[in-house]
């Protein structure tokens, strides 16, 4: 599902360098992003595929929004794009960047600001954004330009 980017040193704090620059804005959260994701999808109904390549969420299976960024430009207008969205009445946002790494607590401004450098994080790779009250969730697909979400972005 996840491949692991090295974010954490062996103090247990952020050693990747795309999150190192924020590290004073984020928090670490205890546990195992596996079990964040299936608590999330027992408590607020969010489909898992968490075997299936590309994606741990089954988009197939609820209405969605898919948004392409592979271009120039795409960074400043999904930033955009997320600041006006539904994200933006949660204070803040559980970022899972690999299976390997805990979960990141950070401000939904933060986030908005910095994207691009969590999906950096992620190794270009599949990135899942969840609200804290699990109503919103968002996931970069594992090795393309796609980013789906339970609401609408843009």
């Amino acid at each position: 599902m996840f491949e692991g980017t090295g974010n954490m040193d062996r103090s247990g704090s952020i050693s990747n360098w795309f999150l190192k620059p924020l590290m004073d804005r984020i928090e670490i959260v205890a546990g195992e992003p596996r079990e964040l994701l299936i608590r999330q999808s027992e408590e607020n109904a969010v489909p898992l595929s968490l075997e299936q390549f590309g994606t741990a969420i089954d988009w197939s299976s609820l209405p969605h929004c898919e948004v392409e960024f592979d271009y120039e430009g795409s960074e400043a207008e999904v930033r955009a794009s997320l600041s006006v969205s539904d994200l933006l009445n949660c204070d803040r946002l559980m970022v899972i960047t690999s299976q390997d790494e805990p979960v990141l607590l950070v401000a939904t401004e933060v986030f908005f600001e910095n994207w691009y450098s969590f999906w950096a994080a992620s190794g270009y790779m599949q990135l899942i954004v969840l609200s804290k009250d699990g109503r919103f969730f968002m996931e970069f697909e594992d090795n393309s330009s796609l980013l789906y979400s339970n609401f609408k972005i843009g």
